[in-house]
């Protein structure tokens, strides 16, 4: 996979699913057939798309080249995501952080976000070489944009 999407289904699921459709859009595959194009088109995981095991959540991130957690509350609270972001920090694959600020939508803010995440992934994530987050910056539909981890 090019990008492992990973979010907690219970705030994050109907956000995902629109980041992915959008992407795909934005990234449609090339050749002159569909079947070409669709071999070419970037593979984007999410779970309910892609996922066969749980068993192998660890593999599926392993075998993408980037991971996008989409920060929103309960994120760190889930075992399931917690498990993918800790196999994406062991395999020190690039980080994309995307928060959802807005409450509504299962958002708050990213400070209180942070807190809920385990001390020993702090670091690693947020602050991946002990500098401060990069500056916040809006997208459209209130979720934020911060740094990643890999150069």
């Amino acid at each position: 996979y090019h990008l492992f999407l990973s979010h907690t289904w219970a705030t994050g699921q109907d956000q995902v699913a629109l980041m992915k459709r959008r992407l795909l859009a934005l990234m449609p595959g090339r050749g002159r057939t569909a079947e070409a194009r669709q071999r070419s088109a970037p593979k984007i995981f999410r779970d309910v798309d892609d996922l066969q095991d749980t068993d192998a959540l660890e593999g599926y991130v392993a075998s993408s080249a980037c991971v996008l957690i989409f920060l929103t509350r309960g994120y760190f609270l889930s075992p399931a995501c917690l498990r993918e972001a800790r196999a994406a920090v062991q395999a020190n694959k690039p980080l994309i952080i995307v928060h959802e600020a807005d409450t509504t939508k299962g958002g708050g803010p990213l400070a209180e976000l942070i807190a809920e995440c385990p001390a020993d992934l702090v670091r690693l994530i947020f602050r991946p070489r002990g500098e401060p987050l990069l500056e916040e910056k809006e997208m459209e539909g209130g979720s934020e944009a911060h740094g990643d981890q890999a150069d």
